[in-house]
């Protein structure tokens, strides 16, 4: 392989890897955004028990434009509600009770 083709092949493997971290990012982000949500729903009961509100929620999740917004959306999304980027990953931390390293 030559050096120019080896600078290729390199540069899609970077291309790829950025890719890559934008989509675990935007799942990281739109997870965040669903916590927040069930949480809400979940702490502001209505006269409904819990498992008729999940499938409300549910219902709702579902079909909510978010599911299928790609990473700059939701970047836009997350900016359009008054949200950093730090703050959804803080909120996943603390749901799922994760460190900094592995998310």
């Amino acid at each position: 392989m030559s050096e120019s083709e080896s600078e290729f092949w390199d540069r899609q493997e970077q291309i790829y890897n950025a890719e890559r971290e934008k989509r675990i990012l935007a799942a990281k982000i739109r997870d965040a955004f669903r916590i927040m949500a069930w949480q809400y729903l979940q702490n502001n009961p209505e006269e409904t028990n819990l498992d008729e509100r999940y499938t409300q929620f549910y219902s709702f999740w579902s079909r909510h434009r978010i599911r299928s917004m790609d990473y700059y959306e939701l970047m836009g999304y997350t900016i359009d509600k008054g949200f950093f980027v730090f703050q959804l990953l803080l909120v996943r931390e603390i749901y799922y009770g994760i460190d900094n390293q592995s998310c």
